[in-house]
């Protein structure tokens, strides 16, 4: 632990903040390691000099400069790209990777509205394979979400029904009840997905081209709770668009959104998804954005029923993965943001309470714009050698952005704590002072180490015993292991003021294993015993059987 328990840190303190986004990060990457993810920092590549930047709905934009050096935007994903179309990098057809910009690699992107701090994953294997990269990344960000589900419950009933916005009811829908699934302060976390397929018809049939972007990003608001009254007055004044074209909107992105989880009600959404279309190109044969790109009706219906099958795909691969036990996944077709940078299915996870929803992570699928780098790539060096292009393995993409500024405030600070901060403090008695207590308060260390409990020693032998208490109490360190004496020991319970005496002894590191993670965690082998040694029966269960000694109190005692 790097607090100062001297000073015991204000809540709201810098130094508060400092831990708060540390325990998050020691979270998220023991899961990408997990799953086999390397870390890989590439913001070097990115081009930041002379690019333009008009804000958060600026269009990423990918193309050859007349020397040959791709130009890009600055979004974290770009630079990814670009080095998987590297020629060294050509042949790769599987890369599991993480990183956590830092200002000095360029944290700062426009598209994101302004300086973040970010975690970034990317998962890419062969297309052929038909593996859904976008699952397990949803899979991963799930598992850490869902460990905080000591936070605040907002809401009642079951289902996400009661914190999410514009998600279906109860009813319909299986899954965790409040109690049961992962919550943050700000409400439950959820899923939501869409498909930027749906999105790029919508949009083409109803808005110009230099329109298409301010207004996804308009209509996305309604995905986060915003009233739809709202959303429509700001494409009809702010835009100008057709009260026709507005109106063909709502049509698709007011529609309920439902459970991925249950593939019958997503075959009823497409149904009337498609009506919708239909509908509209149908009849009249002309869209309402005329000119060279009007989508045809049968192109436009085609690309539909093809996103949808993506969906359902991905519905498939999410129960394989078990994400339907642990957090609601909604589809809500009103999630268009960053559609143009997107070939597939659009990822939000973030917390709902109400009808508000606050994403922490935005992401999706990329194909398109990383088969665009590297065929960029793959032409130039062609030209450069005289020889033809070279065929390159289709590869599907998936990129996840996590905002730690977003997450920070949804979370409880006392939480993250529990889950990664420090959980027992070894300090000595006025009795245990020096030389002694330094020796036996550092081997004792090493044991609890050694078995993964987070244990820290307070080196400062001038404060007193009480003193420690309060800074661990204002600290969130929930355990105290003091030296009374040579090989005497008092462990506290700080919260439930209860305490138990213990002997340094061969006993001691299961001891303190049942007491911090259950009775159960003291085998540290098979057997019961440790790895590699004779089997030791129920010799943890026997230390604090209540019925094992004749003046045993039990498992703790109450501190006077």
């Amino acid at each position: 632990s790097a607090v100062d328990f001297g000073a015991p840190a204000n809540p709201g303190s810098l130094t508060s903040q400092w831990q708060l986004v540390d325990t998050l990060v020691h979270c998220l990457v023991g899961a990408f390691r997990r799953h086999c993810a390397v870390e890989l920092d590439l913001g070097y590549l990115v081009p930041l000099t002379g690019l333009a930047r008009t804000g958060a709905c600026e269009e990423t934009d990918v193309f050859l400069r007349r020397d040959g050096e791709l130009f890009v935007t600055p979004h974290p994903v770009t630079a990814f790209c670009r080095f998987l179309s590297l020629p060294p990098n050509r042949n790769l057809t599987s890369i599991k990777r993480y990183c956590l910009p830092t200002r000095s690699t360029g944290n700062t992107y426009s598209a994101l509205g302004g300086e973040q701090r970010l975690v970034c994953l990317d998962l890419v294997n062969r297309l052929e394979c038909g593996a859904a990269p976008e699952a397990e990344a949803v899979q991963i960000f799930v598992e850490v979400l869902s460990r905080f589900r000591g936070c605040v419950s907002v809401g009642s009933g079951t289902g996400p029904s009661a914190s999410a916005p514009g998600c279906p009811s109860s009813s319909t829908t299986t899954g965790p009840s409040a109690g049961q699934q992962g919550s943050s302060p700000g409400g439950r976390w959820l899923v939501m997905l869409s498909h930027s397929q749906v999105a790029e018809e919508l949009l083409t049939l109803c808005v110009k081209p230099e329109l298409r972007q301010p207004v996804a990003a308009a209509v996305s608001a309604v995905a986060k709770g915003v009233p739809w009254g709202a959303v429509r007055n700001t494409l009809e004044t702010g835009f100008g668009l057709d009260p026709k074209a507005v109106r063909r909107i709502a049509e698709v992105v007011t529609q309920k959104a439902i459970p991925l989880e249950d593939r019958s009600q997503l075959r009823e959404l497409q149904e009337k998804t498609l009506g919708i279309f239909e509908k509209a190109l149908r009849p009249s044969g002309a869209n309402v954005a005329s000119g060279p790109e009007a989508t045809e009706p049968d192109t436009a219906v085609a690309n539909l029923v093809t996103a949808f099958k993506e969906l359902e795909q991905l519905s498939i691969h999410l129960d394989a993965l078990g994400v339907y036990r642990a957090l609601p996944v909604v589809v809500n077709l009103a999630l268009m943001k960053d559609f143009s940078l997107y070939s597939g299915v659009i990822i939000h996870v973030g917390s709902g309470k109400g009808h508000r929803f606050q994403s922490v992570v935005e992401g999706g699928r990329y194909d398109q714009l990383l088969r665009r780098f590297r065929q960029q790539q793959t032409r130039l060096s062609a030209y450069k050698t005289g020889e033809p292009a070279a065929e390159l393995p289709l590869l599907g993409a998936c990129g996840m952005i996590l905002n730690l500024n977003q997450l920070a405030s949804s979370v409880s600070p006392e939480q993250v704590r529990r889950e990664v901060g420090c959980e027992l403090m070894i300090c000595g008695s006025s009795s245990m002072r020096g030389e002694p207590f330094l020796r036996e308060a550092v081997q004792i260390a090493r044991e609890l180490w050694a078995v993964d409990v987070r244990a820290d020693v307070e080196y400062d032998d001038t404060l007193s015993v009480e003193e420690v208490r309060q800074n661990c109490r204002a600290g969130g360190i929930p355990w105290m292991l003091i030296l009374k004496g040579s090989r005497q020991i008092q462990i506290r319970n700080i919260p439930r003021k209860l305490f138990r005496d213990l002997d340094h002894d061969s006993r001691l590191t299961r001891a303190v294993l049942a007491l911090l993670r259950g009775p159960s965690s003291g085998a540290l082998g098979p057997g019961g015993g440790p790895p590699g040694g004779a089997p030791v029966r129920n010799r943890t269960l026997e230390l604090f059987d209540p019925g094992a000694s004749g003046n045993s109190p039990g498992l703790l005692s109450n501190s006077t």
